[in-house]
């Protein structure tokens, strides 16, 4: 069971950053950036959380919420490559219909 949940936290990671590495649309200049930063935004966040004892239940007198925003950041890091791509996918000139 391990290795489906594994394999589905690689997906939403890597999908986003390959869509956004092969995307022909935009220069090379900026999809490089963009697929790093969708990449590693997971590692970020966790390490962010992981940083702050408060947040990972390590201290004595941690209150739940604190544990369950902590949880919640956590878990909200596998879904910022996604919502990169969809910055990336919205980004640039607007054109006004005429």
């Amino acid at each position: 069971m391990r290795i489906i949940v594994l394999g589905l936290l690689v997906l939403l990671v890597l999908l986003p950053s390959l869509l956004i590495l092969f995307a022909r649309h935009r220069p090379a200049r900026i999809r490089i950036p963009m697929a790093m930063a969708a990449f590693l935004a997971p590692i970020v966040m966790i390490g962010l959380v992981s940083a702050a004892p408060y947040l990972m239940n390590d201290v004595r007198n941690a209150p739940q919420w604190a544990h369950m925003l902590g949880l919640m950041l956590w878990a909200g890091g596998f879904f910022l490559p996604w919502i990169i791509f969809a910055l990336f996918l919205h980004m640039g000139r607007k054109t006004v219909p005429e």
